[in-house]
C-alpha cells in the first residue's frame, strides 16, 4: 500500500469545509463515501471502475484530512497501486501462455495506464486541498468568521446560517 502525504497551512477548523468543498468536486466522477474519524478529522472513500479490476482500471484511495501541529491540516492520501496489480500480473501470465503474448497487448498497458490515472488522482486530489486550504486559510478563527458548531457556513460566498438549508445570498445547499 502506498501512502502520500502534505501539510498545508490552513487552520484545523476549515477541514470540514475543505472535505465538503473536496466531495462536491469529486462525487460527479468518482463514487464518495465520507466519514468523520475520532482524531477531529475526516477520511473520504472514493471508488470508481470496481468491474475493471482485472485490468488494473479501478480506483479504489481513502483520503484522510486531518489537523496536524502548529494550526496546520495533512491531507494523505492511500491506496494499494502495487497490490491492485496481482490481479492484472496473472492474467497477463496466464494470457502470455495461453494466447502467446495477447496478455502483453491487452493487460499489461491497461495495467500501466491505470497506474498512470492513479498517480493523476494523488496530484489533482493535493492541488484541490491545497486550493481549499489557501481560500480559508485567512480566516482569522477568533474573530468569529468561521462557523461554530452551531452555525453553518455557505462554501460559496462564506455566509453564515444558523441551521443547514440552502443560503439565502447564492442558494448553495449548506450542511
Amino acid at each position: 500500500m502506498s501512502v502520500h502525504n502534505e501539510i498545508f497551512f490552513a487552520p484545523p477548523e476549515v477541514i470540514p469545509q475543505i472535505v465538503e468543498d473536496l466531495r462536491l468536486i469529486l462525487q460527479n466522477r468518482y463514487r464518495v463515501d465520507v466519514q468523520e474519524r475520532m482524531s477531529q478529522g475526516y477520511e473520504l472513500q472514493v471508488r470508481k471502475g470496481k468491474y475493471l479490476a482485472f485490468l488494473g482500471l479501478s480506483l479504489n484511495k481513502t483520503i484522510y484530512i486531518s489537523p496536524s501541529t502548529n494550526g496546520k491540516i495533512s491531507c494523505e492520501i492511500s491506496g494499494g497501486e502495487l497490490g491492485e496489480l496481482i490481479l492484472p500480473g496473472i492474467l497477463a501470465l496466464i494470457f502470455i501462455f495461453v494466447f502467446l503474448g495477447i496478455g502483453l497487448i491487452v493487460v499489461v498497458p491497461c495495467a500501466v495506464w491505470g497506474l498512470k490515472v492513479k498517480k493523476d488522482f494523488n496530484t489533482y486530489i493535493f492541488k484541490e486541498v491545497g486550493k481549499f486550504a489557501e481560500q480559508y486559510k485567512g480566516q482569522n478563527v477568533s474573530s468569529g468568521t468561521a462557523a461554530t458548531v452551531s452555525e453553518h457556513k455557505c462554501s460559496k460566498c462564506g455566509n453564515v446560517l444558523d441551521a443547514p438549508g440552502f443560503c439565502p445570498e447564492c442558494g448553495t445547499k449548506v450542511n
